[in-house]
């Protein structure tokens, strides 16, 4: 996707190597949301990039599509993390990607969701249940028994837009 190195927690990301799949010097040219539609466009192609990861995880939208993508093309499993449904599926827009949005969201193997309130709308829009995995909680006390899986090697692909209130930096503490 994007990643704002400025404004974005950059003494976390300092920290690791975290890259975005365009060249960064198009963060320049072309404002954020042109830069998701390139990405969303390339994704197939590059995907294979992503061999190496265990898992993929999928976050709000382009992300989910990313992680979706991923999982085929590599034949790895992925989940992911919605704070709400999106604009594509909810409220009942006739968007021709809904069906496609809904195709995503039902095909990961865990869908974690950012809170009770918003668990209970993404039950009802996606028809599947979610893991109530709120936002607002302590880093070292994420819950590792909501997968039911085992990762073999130690790579996790996290796909999301990369903006100061998305809280990368915690995810970027939880999978570390």
């Amino acid at each position: 996707g994007f990643i704002d190195k400025k404004t974005c927690f950059p003494e976390v990301i300092a920290k690791y190597n975290i890259k975005q799949i365009l060249p960064e010097f198009i963060n320049n040219l072309f404002p954020n949301y042109l830069i998701i539609i390139l990405t969303t466009l390339i994704f197939p192609i590059v995907s294979k990039w992503y061999q190496k990861y265990d898992l993929y995880i999928g976050e709000n939208q382009a992300g989910p599509w990313w992680a979706y993508i991923a999982s085929i093309i590599n034949k790895k499993e992925f989940i992911t993390y919605q704070p709400n449904p999106t604009s594509f599926s909810y409220p009942k827009n006739k968007y021709l990607l809904k069906d496609f949005d809904t195709l995503v969201i039902k095909s990961a193997k865990v869908t974690l969701a950012n809170g009770e309130y918003a668990k209970s709308v993404l039950e009802k829009v996606y028809k599947r249940k979610f893991v109530n995995c709120p936002a607002g909680c302590k880093i070292n006390k994420f819950n590792k028994q909501i997968f039911d899986f085992r990762l073999k090697n130690p790579y996790i692909l996290f796909t999301n837009r990369h903006f100061p209130a998305k809280r990368l930096d915690w995810a970027i503490e939880i999978f570390a």
